[in-house]
């Protein structure tokens, strides 16, 4: 996985303090957003891609192996052949990148945790890549805590949901189709403060 360029325009008019990447997989946002900010926090859930998120982190960058969720629990973790769609959903929500299903390969446990409880002060940017629980992630959150942040968040069927939500935490919501359109369902929202 790389970082797409078609949204690296959410980043226009954000101050480049504090950014967290959710679902930061091995890491190509977290570097890209390292170079950017002064601070990046980087939550991965499936420990496969840990492992290269955090054999190549940038020295202003510190990594958490959880799954950001809406609790602070023990989650499940429905491990896919693919690192990059391992979800805290059984069903994947819009199969594998052929179209065709996603199965689960195995099933772990990883700590949950909320945005608001890993950073308790917000941030300036956050994006979201959680294959299919991003409603979840932003439902947890508080409004007061995110004013500030903008959201890039990767949505799976769930655009509606995830607009409500932002909208909930004060953001006016843009919606950026994925180049891949293999799935009509998905794409990309960013969330700005009004």
């Amino acid at each position: 996985m790389s970082v797409e360029p078609w949204l690296l325009h959410s980043l226009n008019g954000v101050p480049r303090e504090y950014a967290v990447d959710v679902g930061a997989n091995v890491g190509s946002w977290t570097r890209m957003l390292a170079a950017e900010f002064k601070l990046v926090t980087a939550v991965e859930a499936d420990e496969r891609a840990y492992a290269t998120l955090t054999a190549s982190l940038p020295s202003n960058a510190i990594a958490l192996h959880r799954a950001v969720c809406d609790r602070v629990a023990e989650m499940t973790l429905y491990r896919r052949p693919s690192a990059e769609q391992s979800s805290l959903l059984e069903i994947h929500p819009i199969g594998a990148g052929g179209g065709g299903d996603a199965p689960v390969v195995d099933v772990t446990t990883v700590r949950g945790v909320t945005l608001d409880s890993i950073c308790p002060i917000g941030a300036d940017f956050v994006k979201i890549d959680v294959e299919g629980a991003e409603v979840a992630v932003l439902a947890a959150a508080t409004k007061s805590i995110w004013t500030k942040a903008t959201f890039l968040v990767e949505c799976h069927d769930t655009f509606a949901a995830v607009t409500r939500c932002l909208e909930l935490l004060g953001k006016a919501v843009e919606r950026v189709p994925h180049p891949y359109q293999s799935h009509p369902g998905h794409c990309w929202a960013i969330g700005r403060p009004r």
